[in-house]
């Protein structure tokens, strides 16, 4: 292997990605929701999406290892109650909440719809597979053993033990070091893949770190902002979806490099998508 040519590695983000996040937290609050007096006015869906904001916005609070994970879902919890109104409620319903949140989103996880097959053809293709996730290893390597994944995953980079959290590069660097992926093999030939749902996380995080974004775009996503990102490949619900994005990468380096020997500086750039020089003016 020369020292430009670099390992076949795949990243993937977790929730919302290849684990089925949104469903598990739709079946959650939709029999959590019964432990304490929420209106019936109040649809699943819009409560799912509060729980979201809340979930997102106590996510800081992560950071501190000196808090457990039942008091950081507690710290969800009553946030959740604020956003959506509801302040009479006792500790006994809280307790009652969570308890009935937790068995309900365990029990419902699954994958998202043609994610093991995908990894599974991915591995026979030669790829490693690494996850990267903003969580805690103990709770997400949980969630990877009960979707059925867990013998396709090859590395596992949780924020919480790292101390780098997405959009951050470093944990993108830490992750391609320990895949023997150097800054030099990132401007050579070929490209290393970041593929989730979250832009700022996932998509413009990995941008800034060096790998080739892929957005995962399932109805319940945000949309991706406008130009230059929405030139990105985009996958649309079934994970399978990758695998041709992958050969049609693959056929346009082939064809870039069979082009190379009469324009080679005009090959390098259209081998980026947009371009290194690109990347750099639009950060």
């Amino acid at each position: 292997m020369s020292q430009t040519t670099r390992p076949k590695v795949i990243f993937f983000d977790l929730d919302g990605t290849l684990f089925d996040d949104y469903h598990s937290l739709q079946c959650a609050i939709a029999e959590a929701r019964h432990t304490v007096r929420i209106p019936d006015t109040m649809s699943d869906g819009e409560l799912a999406a509060t729980y979201l904001k809340a979930r997102d916005t106590t996510y800081s609070v992560l950071r501190n290892a000196e808090l457990r994970e039942g008091e950081l879902r507690l710290n969800r919890i009553y946030k959740f109650f604020s956003l959506i109104g509801l302040k009479d409620y006792t500790d006994d319903e809280l307790q009652a909440f969570d308890a009935t949140y937790k068995e309900a989103y365990r029990s419902s996880n699954r994958a998202t719809t043609g994610t093991i097959e995908t990894l599974t053809k991915l591995k026979e293709m030669g790829y490693n597979i690494g996850i990267i996730t903003n969580a805690s290893a103990v709770s997400q390597q949980d969630k990877i053993d009960r979707i059925g994944i867990a013998h396709l995953i090859d590395g596992l980079f949780a924020s919480y033990e790292l101390g780098w959290a997405k959009p951050d590069p470093q944990i993108y660097h830490y992750a391609l070091h320990e895949f023997n992926i150097t800054p030099e093999m990132l401007e050579g030939e070929g490209k290393t893949y970041m593929v989730g749902d979250d832009f700022r996380c996932d998509v413009r995080g990995a941008w800034d770190a060096g790998l080739d974004p892929i957005v995962y775009a399932p109805p319940c996503a945000e949309p991706v902002p406008g130009p230059p990102w929405t030139s990105l490949p985009v996958i649309y619900e079934d994970m399978t979806q990758l695998l041709g994005i992958i050969a049609d990468e693959e056929a346009l380096e082939r064809a870039r490099d069979g082009d190379e020997g009469e324009d080679e500086d005009e090959g390098k750039d259209e081998g980026k998508g947009w371009g290194w020089g690109f990347r750099c003016s639009i950060l």
